[in-house]
């Protein structure tokens, strides 16, 4: 089976403070990389997200799949590609061309060929050897963000090794850091010209210069109010999904200084971020999703509330449509080609635990943990956080 030319050019520890440059090539590491150790600001105290789906006991079989959905119809979706079982849950899926990279945080990058969406076929695994949880890919290039936590000792160093050269980012965790939990949760990654943000949880919004893969540099960390679970960039913007604090609006114009500009508090828990044009889709772990006018950065304004039936934890926006990932109740579809009126008009049930959505054309992609297969979709019952 050809494997595909998978570029890892960058890997950064949130919790721990890991940061290493990798570089994977077709079917083995090769090349050379190298990175700058560049001090990382301490993060400020934070929550903890929240343990959405808990993971199964190590060694547990998930009977984890890449569902391949034709969506040209929402009201009648249709599976029409089917990846063989993984043993791991995906924490967090994304599209490139005709390559659909998951996350395996026991295995590390898996990558699908999806140029025939009726036959994903599996085109290599890298195992990094850290815990990886949040990627976003451009142009051949995956990027990858690793969270590296021992329950015993808070933290735990990590090396990336590279044809025979290893190095390694440390940065000591205090012994009473706030921790988030294993869960299910990525962590948010975007990409814009030769920025990478990271959405780094308790460290907040990283925004590093990528022009040399190699040697990325970091710029800033903005402590956000709380901790950072979803972003997304478009103009001059980066849209947080800050967990208790909702979407919080930073100007990134001079991404060495971020300035919080706007912001817009849901009532519960904001898990993840997507924007398309002038409108933000904020999901909110207990109360849906929140439809944001975004044309007054200084003052997001709600327009709309569409209400899954479970917890919304992963949102994309494509061709007119929000797919959100909506636990045990599968894929959700949203007409949102008028933000204002948004509708939900399509859905699938995983038979699971939906866990990552990505969306391009007539398809999309769904992760599914099927060892959950028993577990019910009922409204949540999750009471709203205080203002």
């Amino acid at each position: 089976m050809r494997q595909q030319a998978l570029s890892v050019v960058l890997a950064l520890a949130l919790a721990s403070g890991l940061l290493a440059a990798l570089l994977y090539g077709p079917g083995q590491p090769g090349g050379s990389s190298r990175a700058s150790r560049a001090a990382v600001p301490t993060p400020p105290a934070a929550s903890a997200p929240p343990a959405d789906e808990a993971p199964p006991a190590p060694g547990a079989h998930h009977d984890a799949r890449l569902l391949v959905l034709d969506v040209a119809n929402p009201a009648r979706v249709a599976v029409v590609g089917e990846s063989e079982p993984l043993p791991n849950a995906i924490r967090g899926l994304v599209l490139d061309g005709s390559r659909a990279y998951l996350i395996d945080p026991a295995r590390g990058v898996r990558t699908f060929d999806v140029f025939d969406p009726t036959h994903p076929t599996d085109a290599g695994t890298w195992d990094t050897g850290l815990t990886m949880r949040g990627l976003v890919a451009r142009r051949g290039h995956v990027y990858v963000a690793d969270y590296a936590v021992d329950p015993y000792e808070y933290y735990e160093n990590r090396v990336a090794v590279h044809d025979d050269e290893a190095w390694r980012f440390d940065r000591p965790v205090p012994r009473n850091a706030p921790l988030p939990p294993d869960s299910q949760k990525g962590i948010g990654m975007a990409i814009q010209g030769d920025h990478l943000y990271v959405a780094a949880q308790v460290g907040g919004l990283w925004a590093l210069d990528v022009r040399d893969h190699a040697q990325p540099v970091l710029l800033s960390a903005y402590r956000a109010p709380d901790s950072v679970l979803g972003v997304a960039v478009e103009g001059r913007y980066a849209y947080l999904a800050t967990y208790t604090k909702g979407l919080r609006v930073v100007d990134v114009a001079d991404p060495t200084a971020p300035v919080e500009v706007g912001a817009y508090r849901t009532p519960g828990v904001t898990m993840d971020v997507a924007v398309a044009g002038r409108y933000a889709y904020v999901a909110d772990h207990t109360s849906g999703v929140h439809v944001v006018d975004l044309a007054e950065p200084t003052n997001p304004r709600q327009v709309a509330v569409v209400r899954p039936p479970y917890y919304p934890t992963n949102v994309v926006v494509a061709g007119g449509y929000l797919y959100v990932s909506d636990g045990a109740c599968g894929l959700r579809i949203v007409d949102v080609r008028n933000p204002r009126l948004a509708t939900e008009v399509g859905h699938y049930p995983a038979l699971g635990v939906a866990t990552a959505v990505a969306a391009a054309g007539r398809y999309a992609y769904l992760a599914v943990t099927r060892a959950d297969a028993a577990r019910p979709c009922v409204p949540p019952t999750a009471a709203p956080l205080d203002e």
